[in-house]
């Protein structure tokens, strides 16, 4: 095996923890800027080879390689195996005899968490969240996500206090660096809140009693966020990091504009 030392390591205990890996490989693994490119030849003369993003995924393709399984039925045409030409290493790196790479297209995650405010405890909600396309370090997906949050005002002439349900549902693009199980993604969206309802008491400073409302409406919302990520293996995660969000909704004779920060933490399962 020729690879780098943090890859190999990783490789190697992939390859111990799979009991069907009796058979061996001639394997090379060149890093990239996108990832690791993978070229391993069988005994047999057979040539395979595969892009992947990060040393786990190099750990997992591997041991599936070598494991029993990957063996090839004794009725396999006696076609002459194709001839192996290894690429050439220099002390500039791979040179230009090294096959081209098609660009990874990257792993894609389904993310499930919690947000808390950080005004407040008592404020937050839950987040899901899909990736549907990936190119190289680019995503595009989906998100849905619920929050209650509570406004209070007491000034000289007014006073209100009010509690706030919202759905929302956005589109969105992340951009993700990738080292060895680790994640970090920064990410923007700009989508719809389809429903929200606000309820609470309202009415000017002094007087005896108060004014109760009971509202629904809609609006639009954004949300840019910094979230990292530790792989769990090769399909899980686990997702943190903080949401800037901002909203506008309108109701019937009120307007509501906010801004919050959120902290967020949830698990992730690779697709």
């Amino acid at each position: 095996m020729r690879a780098p030392d943090d890859v190999r390591h990783v490789i190697e205990r992939w390859l111990e923890a799979e009991p069907r890996c009796t058979s061996t490989i001639d394997l090379r693994v060149i890093p990239s800027e996108d990832g690791y490119y993978l070229i391993a030849q069988r005994p047999d003369g057979r040539i395979h080879e595969r892009f992947v993003p990060d040393a786990q995924s190099a750990g997992v393709l591997v041991a599936s390689w070598v494991a029993d399984d990957w063996v090839v039925p004794k009725s396999e045409a006696s076609i002459a195996p194709p001839q192996f030409t290894p690429p050439i290493l220099t002390r500039g790196g791979v040179t230009k005899t090294v096959p081209r790479v098609r660009r990874s297209s990257g792993p894609r995650w389904l993310t499930l968490g919690t947000m808390v405010s950080s005004d407040t405890f008592d404020d937050g909600g839950l987040r899901a969240e899909i990736d549907i396309f990936t190119w190289g370090r680019f995503t595009i997906g989906a998100t849905f996500g619920w929050t209650e949050t509570s406004t209070a005002d007491d000034m000289a002439s007014s006073y209100s206090d009010i509690r706030t349900n919202d759905v929302e549902t956005a589109p969105y693009v992340a951009y993700t660096l990738r080292s060895d199980g680790w994640e970090l993604r920064a990410a923007a969206e700009v989508g719809f809140v389809p429903y929200s309802h606000a309820a609470g008491t309202a009415g000017a400073t002094g007087t005896r009693g108060s004014g109760y409302f009971d509202l629904t409406g809609a609006g639009v919302a954004a949300t840019a966020s910094l979230l990292l990520t530790r792989q769990l293996g090769a399909s899980w995660g686990i997702h943190a990091g903080v949401h800037a969000h901002w909203i506008h909704t309108n109701y019937v004779g009120y307007t509501r504009d906010e801004n919050r920060m959120f902290a967020f933490t949830g698990l992730r399962r690779r697709l």
